[in-house]
């Protein structure tokens, strides 16, 4: 059985900056003779540390799915837990790495720590590895602009609606999927029917009106839509919680059960109460020409 060339992290959103360390991997593997293994965290540990949850880019199978789209061999998920927090970074290596994942070697990011107080840094992994045989590499940090390009850098910006911007760190936009579920109705009664999508709870919501790229369902090539992320003041006055709402110019088939997939291209405005329906009719009619310009 051959062994693996291996590397740890929680690759959430699968960005840039994880692409070119599993670009490294790869080249490094394919010389060697060796698989490439990544060790996934299922969502990152600094969630358990802080007993909250961090939103989320990329669900585990999502981030599985890229990882083996860009030529990862094999994916195993890990729960970070209490049992897991508590393990040494010697323990862990020993025991987890070089055991159950059979690691010839590893290669990690340039800011990579494990094990319990973060105790395992690069200094550690080099020496281990060189008192062991095994291949040592730290692929170099990917910046953009004045920053490195990282998970929490890019939830910043989504947060802040700048979803074009979170797109090119990603290398491609940021994606929202899920069934399409019953709503209460409100965007037909105006004449914008609306499908509400129920992504993964665990993903971060950016909130606003943005233009988007819809997929999946009766779609079978990506369409220009609005989406509207938020409490639809103007409409309910309940306050019935935040939805994903997205209307599809032109189409008004069924969607109820379909899975779409929609991807934010960019930021239109944020959500604001509207003194009466016809000015809101009369917003989003300007919405749905500015997203079609986009695409």
């Amino acid at each position: 059985m051959k062994r693996n060339l291996v590397t740890l992290g929680t690759f959430d959103g699968v960005h840039l900056g994880h692409l070119k360390l599993l670009a490294s991997l790869k080249a490094a593997a394919r010389r060697r003779g060796l698989r490439t293994l990544v060790a996934l965290f299922e969502e990152p540990p600094k969630s358990f540390f802080l007993s909250r949850p961090v939103p989320l880019l990329t669900t585990a199978l999502e981030r599985k799915n890229l990882l083996k789209a860009v030529g990862i061999d094999e994916v195993r998920v890990l729960r970070f837990d209490a049992r897991l927090a508590k393990t040494s970074h010697s323990k862990f290596l020993a025991s987890y790495l070089l055991g159950r994942c059979r690691a010839a070697g590893l290669v990690v990011g340039p800011d990579f720590a494990f094990g319990r107080g973060r105790h395992g840094g690069l200094a550690f992994l080099k020496e281990a590895c060189r008192r062991r045989g095994l291949l040592f590499a730290a692929a170099p940090l990917v910046r953009s602009g004045e920053a490195k390009v990282s998970s929490s850098r890019i939830r910043d910006l989504l947060q802040r609606g700048k979803v074009a911007e979170a797109a090119r760190l990603l290398g491609r936009p940021y994606l929202l999927s899920g069934p399409v579920t019953r709503g209460r109705g409100l965007g037909a009664r105006i004449g914008i029917p609306t499908a509400n999508i129920q992504p993964d709870p665990r993903l971060l919501l950016p909130r606003g009106v943005f233009a988007v790229c819809v997929q999946g369902g009766p779609f079978r090539k990506p369409r220009i839509g609005v989406c509207n992320i938020g409490t639809r003041p103007t409409l309910d006055a309940t306050g019935s919680g935040v939805s994903v709402e997205v209307h599809v110019p032109g189409h008004s088939g069924e969607l109820y059960g379909r899975r779409l997939s929609v991807g934010f291209l960019r930021f239109i405005r944020g959500e604001r109460r509207f003194p009466s329906v016809e000015a809101l009719l009369e917003r989003i009619r300007k919405d749905i020409a500015s997203a079609l310009r986009a695409g």
